[in-house]
C-alpha cells in the first residue's frame, strides 16, 4: 500500500474538484476524510465558492494577450537573455521589482501616488506601474481573488466584453489570507484594498529594432488591475471583476490556491515579499548583496544596514520555520545573503545564480 503525504492527498482532491467532480461524490468524500484538518478547511472553502460550468471561449482579451506575447516573442522565440515569457506570469516580472511594498500599519494611512515605476526593463521592452503605493496587504487580497478564479472563473459581460469575476461571500477571501476570526473592520479593509487596486495601472511597452539597429516602440498595452467591485451588504455577496486584459497578459494560470495557502501562513510583510521573490525564480538557490535583495523587496535602503539585516534575518527565519527555505539559507557574510529552496520546493535542478544577479 502506497503512503501518500498530506500534500499528495490535497493535490488529488484539488485536481478532482477542478475537473468538475461533484463534492458530494462518495469517492471524493472518502478522499476528504483523509485530508489533514487544515486541508479540510480549505476544501470547505472550495465547496462554498465552486460552481460547475465550462470555461469561456477565447475572447477579445485573450486575443489581445496573444498579440502582446507575439510582439515580445515572435514565433515563440524569446530574446537570448530572457528565459521566461515576461508578459505571462506576474510571479516573474512583477516580483523582481514589485508595486507591492511591505508597509507598516502607520505607513498605510496615506498612500502617495507612484508614477511610472519600472517593474522590468530589458531589450524587448519594459513594464511600468502607476498608481497608489500598494502594500503586501493589497497583494494578499489580489492573490486570494485570483486563487478563487483559478478554481473557477465566472464570466460576466461588462460593456460588451468578457470579464473575469469572483462572485460570492467575502469570507473565503479572508480565509485564504490566513484569518481565523474576522470582524467588520476586516471586511471594510478588504473593500478598501479593492478600491486601491482599481486605481492600479500596469503599462507594457514592446520595442523593435529597425534595419539600422535603432530601437523603436512597437506596442504599448495599458490596463488597470480591478475594473469593478461591489459589496451587497444585506445579501453578504461580493463581486470582484479582474480586468481581463491584465489577467490574460499577466495572470492566467499563474496563481494557484496552494501558493496562496502557503503565503497565508506568513505573518511578516517582509517575509511575504521574500516569498514572492522566491516564487519569481526557478533556480534552486540565490546569492546576492543585501542591498540588491532589499531593492527587490521594496525595503527602504536608506535605513541603517543593521536594520536591513535584522528584517532580512527575521523574514528568512520565518520562511525556514514554515519549510519554504532550507536551513542553509542565511547570511554568508555581513552583506551577502544566500537563499536555498527545500528540495521539494525546487522547480528544477540548476547551478546557483551568480552573485548579485536577479
Amino acid at each position: 500500500m502506497v503512503d501518500h503525504t498530506p500534500e499528495d492527498l490535497w493535490n488529488q482532491y484539488l485536481g478532482r474538484i477542478k475537473a468538475g467532480t461533484d463534492p458530494a461524490d462518495p469517492t471524493l468524500q472518502g478522499l476528504y476524510q483523509q485530508l489533514s484538518r487544515d486541508h479540510q478547511e480549505w476544501a470547505d472553502v472550495l465547496r462554498r465558492v465552486y460552481q460547475h460550468g465550462e470555461d469561456p471561449e477565447p475572447d477579445e482579451a485573450r486575443r489581445a494577450a496573444a498579440e502582446v506575447k507575439e510582439a515580445v516573442a515572435p514565433a515563440g522565440q524569446l530574446p537570448p537573455q530572457q528565459r521566461w515569457l515576461p508578459c505571462a506570469p506576474l510571479p516573474t516580472d512583477l516580483c523582481r521589482v514589485s508595486p507591492f511594498f511591505p508597509l507598516r500599519q502607520r505607513d498605510m494611512r496615506e498612500r502617495p501616488f507612484i508614477q511610472d515605476l519600472v517593474i522590468t526593463s530589458t531589450s524587448w521592452g519594459e513594464i511600468r506601474y502607476s498608481g497608489p503605493k500598494l502594500s503586501t496587504y493589497e497583494e494578499d487580497v489580489l492573490l486570494a481573488v485570483l486563487a478563487l478564479l483559478d478554481i473557477k472563473r465566472q464570466v460576466t459581460q461588462v460593456e460588451g466584453r468578457s470579464t473575469y469575476t469572483y462572485r460570492g461571500p467575502l469570507l473565503p477571501i479572508l480565509r485564504l489570507m490566513g484569518y481565523k476570526t474576522v470582524g467588520k473592520k476586516d471586511y471594510k479593509r478588504v473593500l478598501e484594498a479593492l478600491k486601491l487596486l482599481s486605481s492600479a495601472v500596469v503599462e507594457l511597452t514592446v520595442y523593435r529594432r529597425t534595419t539600422r539597429g535603432k530601437r523603436k516602440v512597437a506596442l504599448i498595452d495599458v490596463s488597470n488591475i480591478v475594473i469593478h467591485a461591489q459589496w451587497k451588504k444585506d445579501q453578504k455577496e461580493l463581486s470582484v471583476t479582474i480586468n481581463p486584459y491584465f489577467y490574460e497578459c499577466f495572470m492566467a494560470d499563474r496563481v494557484t490556491l496552494l501558493q496562496v495557502v502557503e503565503r497565508a501562513r506568513l505573518n511578516s510583510p517582509v517575509a511575504k515579499a521574500l516569498y514572492r521573490f522566491l516564487e519569481s525564480h526557478r533556480e534552486v538557490s540565490w546569492r546576492g548583496h543585501l542591498q540588491t535583495l532589499a531593492s527587490a523587496l521594496n525595503l527602504d535602503r536608506d535605513q541603517p544596514r543593521y536594520q536591513l539585516r535584522r528584517l532580512m534575518k527575521q523574514a528568512i527565519n520565518e520562511l525556514k520555520r514554515h519549510g519554504l527555505l532550507a536551513d542553509a539559507s542565511g547570511f554568508d557574510s555581513p552583506d551577502i545573503v544566500y537563499l536555498v529552496r527545500p528540495s521539494q520546493k525546487a522547480f528544477q535542478q540548476s547551478k546557483p545564480l551568480p552573485k548579485d544577479r536577479l
